[in-house]
């Protein structure tokens, strides 16, 4: 079954990436029915993998913007190390964090992360040798998971990690969807991407604005849907079990009950 059908992946090219970490999503994402563009130095870059397989581009990457990709995956090897030193490489990752869109990074990929400044404060894993890297950043290193999902970003540690990276990432294509709401603010430094509404809370919460929210909340309609909604976002109440009026004073709260819905699943990047 083709979920993504229709969708576009970014994966980077570049002369000395690991192998699998380059070919299996772009294998696995084709697969989903995605378009997939291989973005290297120069749309017509050809080079040989960390292990001799043939890497080849499709599209380079000054040809190619944020609101194109509905993902992009950072491979590791060798090659992370020469797109952390490109403006245009680090560029593309910055908008598609700003955008909120999926970002994939395995093996050495965090290198990037770090690199285009968007790896400070969030929860990550990489391949052992540059968790230096990745902490002095500013991320949480974590150790012995296959994957780490924090919000938009999916990282994993090593080429047997690719499938469980993959599927975190096809799923949380699938939801990115569900939680698109028509936001524009001034922190997205003029992209013309919508904003998910997930990534305006975590706004909120980011520069603090918090308090005022939750007293905005329960001066308009009461404490319980407050106590509700914050059980929602921790995970502890299914929202099979919400009684409909209670859904409906938190649908007027949260602009729409699918966007609860997808809070209530995407809670971990808050």
């Amino acid at each position: 079954m083709e979920c993504l059908a229709g969708k576009t992946v970014g994966i980077l090219a570049e002369f000395n990436v690991e192998d699998l970490e380059f070919h299996y999503p772009a294998l696995r994402f084709r697969e989903e029915g995605c378009l997939v563009k291989l973005i290297g130095p120069t749309s017509d870059f050809q080079g040989k993998g960390k292990y001799g397989l043939p890497i080849k581009a499709n599209t380079g990457v000054a040809d190619v913007e944020a609101k194109e990709l509905d993902c992009l995956i950072i491979p590791g090897g060798f090659a992370p190390d020469y797109w952390r030193r490109s403006d245009a490489f680090k560029n593309i990752v910055k908008d598609m964090h700003d955008l909120g869109k999926p970002i994939g990074a395995i093996c050495h990929g965090p290198w990037l992360l770090v690199s285009a400044k968007v790896a400070s404060g969030k929860r990550m894993t990489c391949f052992h040798a540059i968790k230096d890297d990745v902490i002095n950043a500013g991320a949480e290193y974590v150790e012995g998971q296959e994957v780490v999902i924090d919000g938009n970003i999916v990282t994993s540690r090593t080429p047997d990690d690719l499938p469980a990276f993959c599927k975190a990432l096809i799923n949380l294509m699938v939801h990115f969807d569900e939680a698109e709401v028509g936001f524009m603010f001034p922190w997205n430094n003029g992209l013309s991407e919508k904003v998910p509404f997930k990534f305006v809370v975590a706004k909120f919460v980011e520069v603090g604005l918090v308090p005022v929210v939750v007293l905005v909340i329960v001066v308009l309609f009461d404490v319980a849907s407050m106590e509700v909604l914050v059980a929602m976002l921790k995970m502890e109440t299914p929202t099979s079990n919400l009684h409909p009026t209670r859904i409906s004073t938190l649908a007027r709260c949260c602009c729409s009950y699918e966007q609860i819905l997808v809070l209530s699943s995407q809670s971990s990047y808050l």
